[in-house]
């Protein structure tokens, strides 16, 4: 019962892990979307900053 018990624990804290880095894995990956989006809105701005400037 306590072997069973220990493994149960170990998995379940495995699963926690793995649970857990998706979760970082998402965000992180959500992050970088939003970043190059406004990096790309940024090259927008410069660009017609520069066309206004002519």
């Amino acid at each position: 019962m306590l072997v069973r018990n220990i493994t149960f624990c170990k998995l379940q804290t495995f699963t926690n892990i793995c649970l857990l880095s998706h979760k970082l894995y998402h965000s992180v990956e959500v992050i970088t979307k939003k970043d190059l989006f406004e990096r790309e809105q940024e090259k927008l701005i410069l660009q017609l900053e520069v066309v206004a400037i002519y």
